[in-house]
């Protein structure tokens, strides 16, 4: 059994938020946002619109092998990462470390940060944090190859 805990509505909210404090901090013309697939498929179409407006490239990572992801080298000063979910850190503070030396910066964006995950090596713009240790499925994220990842919404399972 799982319980609605975000609505689409509400995330696209959130983003609203989140973009008003980017483009204080940052020149989004020098963005290079790269999206880690599969999960983060629904929540980077969301983000789109956001950048249509500004000069930065849009990729997808691509696995290099099962623990690997490789991003193509754009000529842009700021790496932006985008996940659905931190939770690990793994895969994006191994990002981190593999291309630190080629951007000027990195940051990270991600619909959901768990409200126990390690603290990340650059700067992380969540959404929302989650104050549970279930699983999210919904909105790009996924169960035991289930078809929750299309779901509209986040939800989490009830233990």
């Amino acid at each position: 059994m799982f319980v609605l805990w975000k609505t689409r509505q509400e995330i696209l909210t959130a983003m609203d938020v989140l973009f008003d404090t980017l483009k204080k901090q940052y020149d989004l013309d020098q963005f290079y946002v790269v999206g880690i697939p599969t999960a983060c498929l629904m929540f980077l179409n969301d983000l789109l619109p956001y950048f249509q407006h500004h000069d930065c490239k849009i990729d997808l990572a691509f696995r290099k092998n099962k623990q690997t992801f490789e991003i193509p080298k754009k000529d842009k000063s700021v790496l932006c990462l985008v996940d659905t979910v931190y939770d690990t850190g793994k895969t994006l503070n191994t990002l981190y470390e593999t291309y630190k030396n080629q951007y000027e910066s990195i940051i990270g964006i991600v619909c959901v940060k768990r409200y126990n995950s390690p603290q990340p090596k650059f700067p992380l713009y969540s959404l929302f944090e989650f104050p549970k240790d279930n699983w999210l499925v919904g909105y790009g994220l996924d169960f035991e190859d289930s078809d929750y990842r299309w779901l509209q919404h986040l939800y989490y399972f009830e233990n």
